[in-house]
């Protein structure tokens, strides 16, 4: 009878590691298989995100390149009107067309980067997945191999 008990315990102690070893596999699948997931979700992402920001992009290259081009020239021909005008000495008439220019330059840029920013809200589906994932992911590492005391808690894996 003692032999009994010893071959009982002996395949009990080897059926534990085999079970481990399971749920290790299945545990690595799913981390997997949410990874793979996960860079789906974010190629599309990064698919719509780049056919929102054509628009903006191109708007703002155009911005600067006409400040880089134009701009020079007509704030001389608007400081040469104060001068001729008699509105302002030669210094004040450059010095208000340059800081024209420089604020029409500054909202053209920023109205480029408000809608370029709103093209950013089309990642945060792949944000918000991805925080899920790694919540579900701490989860089960945490709380693996454990019996959780409150028999309510269910690990599963957020939608």
């Amino acid at each position: 009878m003692a032999r009994e008990t010893e071959v009982n315990g002996a395949n009990a102690r080897s059926a534990a590691p085999r079970a481990v070893v399971e749920n290790i596999g299945e545990f690595v699948h799913d981390v997997v298989t949410l990874s793979e997931l996960q860079s789906k979700l974010f190629v599309a992402d990064l698919k719509d995100f780049r056919s929102g920001t054509v628009a903006p992009g191109s708007l703002m290259g155009l911005a600067s390149v006409l400040f880089v081009g134009c701009v020079p020239v007509l704030l001389m021909g608007i400081a040469w009107l104060l001068v001729d005008y008699d509105v302002l000495a030669p210094g004040w008439a450059l010095l208000a067309a340059g800081s024209g220019g420089a604020i029409v330059a500054g909202l053209m840029a920023l109205t480029g980067w408000f809608i370029f920013r709103r093209q950013l809200a089309i990642l945060d589906r792949s944000r918000a997945e991805l925080e899920k994932n790694v919540t579900w992911i701490k989860s089960v590492l945490k709380h693996s191999g454990r019996t959780p005391r409150d028999p309510h808690l269910v690990i599963n894996r957020p939608k």
